[in-house]
């Protein structure tokens, strides 16, 4: 297995290539397989076969997803190392490291900005729209700090609308060995489960949408092997609702054949394609940029990740009262088969 190597940058930022989308990577290790390097060439070769997924033959077609025939843009990748202080040991780290992510995106988004102002002002054609969100993925506690910045007061709003993370503890901290770990935890948990909550006066008359209602976020755990964080740890039940997101396991994948440790999971050759590629259809064709119905970004993950599913499941065609007990038989041999809320493939209740 061939591995590329990228740049460690401190709390500096690397544009990787010139282009329309972006994404944010972050991380406390150095990363030896480059997502930014594997997307490159997935462009370049274009999507996979459609029969590389004809064994997930779940009807993606009524949320409106279909597999793309050519990728419309390529992804700008931005590395954003968190310096591997001791921040799975204290929240404060945290918190230092959340504010400089948010400092980050809205210096990528307004750098953007400003260089198609100089073209402008120098005379030059401009052509495309500017970026108007960023993806964020995140390994090990990197993804806790993505999903950290998403409800940080002062991001900008719909800065981010996605999240993918590696191996990242959600429910709670792998070891809480300072105070403040656990309460910083509570509290970024307590925001997410409240921003899925509509917004009602004290009367109860709806005022608004839930302000976290166009966020989709997928994680994916490394199975048995990752010894750092458990499965469990890398659920999202409780904190997203299935019609915003999902957990997978890395063995839950077409062509990812075995869990990983908590580092392999950023270079596993099998494993980085496949995100890849996901990552990719992503893009909608009409604007270039991500697709901003939610609905559709969660069917992105769901097709392109959840692709191991047999050909013979027909439960989503069941009743309320069967899918009810399919769910029950799923949830007690979800660690058999790497997979958690199968039932959010298709946003069901």
């Amino acid at each position: 297995m061939g591995c590329i190597c990228t740049m460690k940058v401190g709390r500096k930022l690397i544009l990787m290539s010139i282009l329309r989308s972006l994404v944010v990577f972050l991380s406390f290790l150095f990363p030896v397989r480059s997502l930014a390097a594997e997307s490159d060439r997935a462009y370049q070769g274009g999507p996979l076969e459609h029969t590389f997924y004809q064994e997930a033959s779940l009807d993606m077609d009524a949320a409106g997803f279909g597999l793309p025939n050519q990728y419309i843009s390529m992804l700008d990748w931005f590395a954003v190392d968190l310096e591997g202080e001791h921040s799975a040991m204290d929240g404060r780290i945290l918190e230092e490291h959340t504010e400089y992510v948010v400092y980050a995106i809205h210096r990528i988004l307004d750098q953007y900005k400003n260089s198609r102002d100089a073209r402008v002002r120098e005379g030059a054609a401009v052509s495309g729209s500017l970026p108007k969100s960023v993806i964020l993925v995140g390994h090990s506690m990197g993804g806790f700090v993505a999903r950290a910045a998403i409800i940080h007061p002062h991001l900008r709003n719909l800065a981010v609308e996605t999240v993918l993370t590696l191996s990242s503890p959600h429910q709670s901290p792998p070891v809480a060995l300072q105070p403040s770990l656990g309460h910083y935890y509570t509290r970024v948990n307590q925001a997410w489960r409240k921003g899925y909550e509509v917004q009602t006066s004290r009367t109860g008359r709806y005022m608004s949408d839930p302000p976290l209602s166009r966020i989709v976020i997928v994680s994916i755990s490394g199975g048995i092997h990752d010894y750092q964080v458990r499965t469990k740890l890398e659920s999202l039940d409780g904190i997203v609702p299935p019609s915003h997101g999902f957990m997978v396991s890395s063995t839950a994948m077409k062509n990812v054949w075995l869990s990983m440790e908590h580092q392999v999971i950023l270079w596993c050759n099998q494993l980085v394609v496949q995100v890849s590629h996901a990552l990719l259809s992503l893009m909608d064709p009409a604007t270039g940029q991500p697709f901003s119905d939610t609905k559709k970004r969660l069917a992105v993950f769901t097709k392109m990740l959840h692709s191991g599913i047999p050909q013979n499941v027909n439960w989503l065609r069941q009743s309320p009262l069967s899918q009810q007990a399919t769910r029950d038989s799923v949830s007690d041999v979800k660690e058999a088969t790497g997979i958690i809320n199968l039932h959010s493939l298709l946003g069901l209740p």
